[in-house]
């Protein structure tokens, strides 16, 4: 009895046709919605605002930064379409370079957004730092006196961990001339953003891109694999 081997290159074509639909439509729905996005940005200011974590009042006061900030987004909007255009084409007309060009992109864009998520989420070094030298505070005169040194250069005082009623702690030559109450939880920038929730909504978008990205990226390899063979 003769027992005839089915080659794993042998791929189902319902499979690639699946495989090939699903990209496509994947794709189509993200060179929609950066081109929508592209457009708000160009004609709306809300949307730099919104992602610069500012208000119109603050956009002001920032002269040309939100504006040099609009023309980078409209760039790498640009070139994010250019990329979907590139694996648009490439599940269209299953060219395998453009396909492997796409992956390497997807490779770089799930790198990205780890990355965002880890350094949005963990704490900031900056107060971790700050919380030691104040627990020290008083039982160290090596940590009152970097204290000091830190208030007095940088012009505030304490960290967001920090609270104390201590006056001593509290030294008016750290204060802004302009505000006589010197207030101990002075938040970084990105700690305070932290304490809002600000961020959260942000890494919720990265971790959910994540995925679709994952599944985008296998979809790749997988019609990598069937071109392939088909070679």
């Amino acid at each position: 009895m003769e027992v005839q081997c089915v080659s794993p290159c042998e791929v189902p074509q319902y499979a690639i046709k699946a495989n090939r639909a699903i990209a496509l439509l994947i794709i189509t729905c993200k060179l929609t919605i950066f081109s929508a996005f592209m457009v708000l940005a160009i004609s709306t200011k809300a949307v730099v605002n919104n992602l610069l974590l500012i208000t119109d009042d603050v956009a002001k006061q920032l002269g040309k930064i939100p504006k040099a900030y609009q023309v980078l987004l409209v760039g790498l909007s640009l070139q994010k379409i250019f990329i979907l255009v590139l694996g648009f084409y490439g599940f269209a007309r299953l060219k395998r370079y453009f396909l492997a060009s796409y992956a390497f992109y997807l490779i770089l864009m799930i790198f990205w957004f780890i990355f965002f998520s880890i350094t949005v989420t963990v704490e900031d070094s900056h107060d971790k730092d700050l919380t030691s030298l104040f627990k020290d505070f008083k039982s160290s005169e090596r940590a009152k006196a970097a204290v000091y040194l830190y208030q007095e250069k940088y012009r505030c005082c304490g960290s967001e961990y920090h609270t104390s009623n201590d006056s001593e702690e509290e030294r008016l030559s750290c204060c802004n001339e302009q505000n006589q109450s010197c207030s101990t939880k002075k938040p970084t920038i990105l700690s305070k953003f932290k304490l809002e929730g600000v961020l959260q909504s942000r890494v919720n978008v990265a971790i959910g891109t994540i995925a679709l990205t994952v599944i985008e990226l296998l979809l790749v390899v997988a019609m990598l694999y069937y071109l392939k063979c088909e070679t």
